[in-house]
């Protein structure tokens, strides 16, 4: 798949925000010390609910994805850009460091035959 194709694609940024949340639950699990019944207790839902969330087995609503970063004291900034230009930039494959919003998918996929 190509880069540009990607980008078009909702997978890729469903996947990413999934990515994104679950970096930021593990840092704040870490941070304070937390295991999933902690965290589930701290976010207001159930320890399954927290598996599913640390398991990537999960597809918010946005209001659900607003709620969850403001329980861990963050703000859910969404930015848009066109597709065009991020398809412009930097080509490098694979997972990139954590301050990069950009995750590379084709690697964790399956090949399309």
């Amino acid at each position: 798949m190509e880069r540009e194709e990607l980008l078009k694609s909702e997978g890729y940024w469903t996947a990413k925000l999934q990515i994104d949340l679950y970096r930021e639950l593990e840092t704040f699990m870490k941070r304070n010390k937390m295991n999933c019944t902690q965290l589930a207790k701290h976010l207001g839902c159930s320890k399954s609910y927290v598996s599913q969330l640390l398991n990537g087995n999960f597809d918010h609503k946005v209001s659900k994805l607003v709620k969850l970063a403001i329980a861990i004291g963050k703000a859910p900034v969404i930015e848009f850009k066109d597709i065009e230009s991020l398809a412009a930039e930097s080509t490098t494959p694979a997972i990139r460091p954590r301050q990069s919003p950009y995750v590379h998918l084709s690697e964790h996929s399956q090949p399309a035959r």
